[in-house]
């Protein structure tokens, strides 16, 4: 599969300091999303009998390392691009002593160096990187063929909804205009900030079967005491490569958007701030025969293939 044009002016390569930043916040986002969902698989999903499960854009760890814990029968592999974030996964799967589960680094959009057909259940959550919407057709099918028959994809990602930080909402407005000015924008109306809400319609029309999706509202603000640190509800609202992205494209000089990204963190850290988005996860099947499958297999009944 030729390689997706994700990522572009978005986000460089994380330095030591900057991964281990990362990776905190990420490790405290799956704690957050785990305690409201309750599940590391959606019910709909027979995670138990899985032998083999591939966890893309891995970021941390964090979710691989819990359900190896929790599965320890099942061969855990966890892929992202960037090479301190897989460091950091290495280091925390050594640390809570799982040997089933595995880290290496991987370019989203290139071939996964895997037999064909060798996953039970492919997950990706967050992506870090920002891929095309046109480029997600090619990917689903490259990553259908690494799936055994039957098995399950798993695509969850995080939309931010609305806040009671006026600072936030002018860094997301800013943000959404920039991408869509530097044809960065998951979709043409530039409304959407992540893929989630089209998944389902990418996978049915990448031969997915039994394409269904989830709904999990996720409570930001102080009512039910978030253990949250500041930091990473800010992190959510107005991340450090969103706002590298803003004053590179010079929205912003650096000393304004250091200004804004300060009051950010003082109305976060206000006891009546109130704000919630959603983590929208959709499942998808590998059927026993696909669409493609059935037309090859009719060609070559007719003698045209």
């Amino acid at each position: 599969m030729a390689e997706t044009q994700h990522g572009q002016g978005i986000r460089p390569p994380l330095s030591a300091v900057e991964a281990m930043a990362e990776a905190t916040h990420l490790r405290q986002l799956h704690r957050l999303f785990l305690r409201q969902s309750c599940r590391l698989f959606p019910i709909t999903v027979p995670g138990e009998e899985a032998q083999r499960v591939l966890d893309i854009t891995c970021g941390c760890g964090a979710w691989a390392i819990d359900l190896a814990k929790a599965y320890p029968q099942i061969a855990i592999i966890g892929l992202d691009s960037d090479v301190q974030l897989i460091r950091i996964a290495s280091e925390n799967a050594r640390i809570a002593n799982v040997p089933n589960v595995h880290f290496a680094p991987y370019t989203l959009g290139k071939r996964p160096p895997y037999p064909l057909a060798s996953f039970d259940i492919i997950h990706m959550q967050r992506p870090i990187t920002r891929i095309p919407l046109q480029a997600w057709p090619a990917l689903l099918l490259e990553l259908r063929s690494f799936l055994r028959p039957c098995g399950y994809i798993i695509l969850s990602d995080f939309e931010i909804g609305p806040n009671s930080s006026p600072a936030s909402l002018h860094f997301l407005h800013l943000l959404r205009e920039t991408l869509q000015q530097a044809q960065c924008s998951i979709s043409s109306d530039s409304r959407p900030f992540t893929p989630a809400v089209f998944f389902p319609r990418l996978l049915r029309q990448a031969d997915y079967a039994d394409v269904h999706y989830t709904l999990t509202p996720i409570d930001l603000g102080k009512q039910q005491e978030n253990q949250l640190h500041n930091q990473t509800i800010l992190h959510l609202f107005a991340n450090a490569s969103a706002a590298h992205f803003l004053v590179r494209q010079g929205v912003l000089t650096q000393t304004e958007m250091h200004e804004l990204l300060a009051q950010i963190r003082h109305e976060v850290q206000d006891i009546g701030f109130c704000g919630t988005g959603m983590l929208i996860t959709t499942v998808g099947q590998k059927p026993l025969f696909t669409a493609t499958d059935i037309s090859q297999e009719g060609a070559l009944a007719d003698g045209t293939a």
